[in-house]
């Protein structure tokens, strides 16, 4: 939903005594645009409607230059000038993790989705097809879209399996994903939402012990078997297409503004033959003859710490290689659990985490930004490896999102998850964005936060010292010159393990 080159030229124009300034255009799927240019706040009012159907929103100013790129013909990067995007994960969903369908899953001691399908007869079993049709209708719905949209999400990141698009029902796995990704697409268009597809699932496993894989492996075939590898490139090459498909139809065009190649791959391939660095040198240009970078960025995960030899090689290659890899970007997931969490029996404190986002993790992410490299923060969340703190989770969330506005070269990010279906004990709430949004949670709308300066509020000269090339993910941190913890908190914000619950918080296990 581009609003049009008078829009463009009254936004880049218009101030605060301006008021509002408005233009009306026709889009080139037949739907009639009205976008509104508030010049006091600089956000974007826009409604779109086809006859008696009409949607509306509000563009938060934070997202404004997001949707000025594609009249311009720019990337939507910010090293082009934009702002980061703040999107959100629809993982759980064409893709499921057991943890996030406790009571379908994590219950019933199914680990994975293909022994989920196995449960219920098989692939071609009528009852697994409407166990899995029911999640995919109602996982994700229209409301969902609009309650995220509202709070200020205006991109989305959808995990899919390679089955999606390379189905085989000796594989496992129902059949009848794409239609209802082909329904978000609908969706979000007439939102002027952004979506990128990230194939979270390659055959025989990328990584080993992680129910995303689709079926929980011991070993990463994927990566150990040539007839697996060279059948996951080709799905890659699929995804593409169906993404060019997607734009030749108007309902959906405009929607797609990138692929992720692979998910969270084992770091151990990244030299290997099959091996990481091969499948992205490889796979980079074919995917470019298909996805230009004008219009599509590629994401290339890298499962490193510290992250000095993917973000080295990246670099490298945008020098050799700038056609091809002109808006391909270094996805990196943070986390603060998966081993990042503290020990057994340790008391929790928000200190630990503040410092860590505010101290830590601009040194983690340095040896990507110092080399000017576009980056996503393609998963985050507000887990912290206890359950519960409730009254942490605002300044969690504000903490983080600054400093991801504040790093060079990030043109967004993506929360992780959209909604967890949890277990009753109370885990993975900190993780649910829809439980988390006002009124019922501790967020307010994405316009009412100051992100504009890293962790506002905290004493920056107080962070330990870090070097960046050797500093890892799940190092630890605290303040210099802190109080005694335990006596400058008090109980109320000290927590143990076994206090709130005996389980430890997976979201699979291994480091990331």
């Amino acid at each position: 939903a581009a609003p049009g080159a008078a829009a463009v030229a009254a936004f880049d124009t218009c101030s605060a005594e301006d008021g509002l300034q408005s233009t009306t255009f026709s889009r080139p799927d037949g739907f009639l645009a009205t976008v509104v240019l508030n010049c006091g706040d600089q956000a974007v009012d826009f409604k779109i409607q086809q006859g008696q159907r009409a949607a509306r929103a509000t563009i938060p100013p934070h997202a404004a230059q997001t949707y000025l790129f594609e009249e311009r013909g720019n990337s939507p990067f910010r090293d082009l000038g934009g702002v980061p995007f703040i999107g959100v994960n629809f993982g759980g969903w064409l893709l499921l993790e057991e943890w996030m369908w406790a009571s379908e899953m994590t219950e019933k001691g199914i680990r994975d989705e293909w022994t989920l399908i196995q449960q219920h007869g098989g692939p071609q079993s009528p009852d697994a097809k409407v166990l899995m049709e029911e999640h995919w209708r109602t996982f994700v719905s229209e409301e969902d879209v609009d309650v995220l949209l509202r709070f200020g999400i205006t991109h989305v990141r959808v995990p899919v399996g390679y089955w999606l698009v390379d189905y085989d029902p000796a594989d496992g796995f129902v059949d009848g994903g794409e239609y209802y990704l082909a329904r978000l697409l609908r969706w979000l268009s007439v939102r002027g939402m952004r979506c990128m597809i990230d194939l979270h699932a390659l055959p025989g496993a990328q990584t080993v012990r992680e129910s995303f894989t689709g079926k929980v492996a011991v070993t990463a075939d994927f990566f150990l078997k040539r007839r697996l590898y060279e059948r996951g490139k080709r799905a890659m090459l699929k995804l593409a297409q169906l993404i060019l498909a997607y734009e030749r139809d108007a309902s959906t065009a405009g929607v797609v503004f990138g692929l992720e190649l692979v998910n969270e791959p084992a770091w151990k391939f990244w030299d290997t033959s099959p091996g990481i660095r091969e499948l992205y040198e490889e796979m980079v240009p074919q995917i470019r003859r298909l996805l230009p970078p004008e219009r599509y960025a590629i994401f290339l995960n890298f499962m490193e710490s510290p992250r000095t030899t993917g973000s080295e090689w990246l670099a490298d290659m945008r020098r050799r290689d700038p056609v091809n890899y002109a808006s391909v970007v270094y996805d990196a997931h943070v986390y603060h659990s998966f081993g990042d969490d503290n020990q057994d029996g340790r008391l929790w404190n928000p200190l630990v985490d503040s410092c860590k986002t505010c101290c830590r993790d601009p040194s983690v992410l340095e040896p990507i930004a110092g080399k000017s490299l576009p980056m996503l923060v393609g998963e985050w969340s507000l887990n912290t490896g206890f359950p519960g703190n409730p009254s942490f989770y605002l300044e969690y969330f504000r903490n983080q999102l600054s400093l991801w506005a504040s790093l060079p070269g990030v043109v967004g990010s993506f929360f992780w998850n959209h909604r967890i279906l949890r277990e009753p004990g109370g885990w993975y709430k900190e993780m649910s964005l829809l439980d988390l949004l006002a009124p019922k949670g501790p967020l307010p709308p994405l316009a009412q936060l100051n992100v504009t300066v890293r962790c506002p509020g905290v004493d920056l000269s107080r962070c330990p010292r870090f070097k960046p090339r050797t500093t890892l993910w799940n190092e630890e941190c605290a303040w210099n010159g802190d109080p005694d913890i335990a006596a400058g908190l008090g109980v109320a914000h000290q927590q143990t393990r076994r206090e709130q619950d005996r389980a430890r918080t997976h979201k699979g296990g291994i480091a990331r």
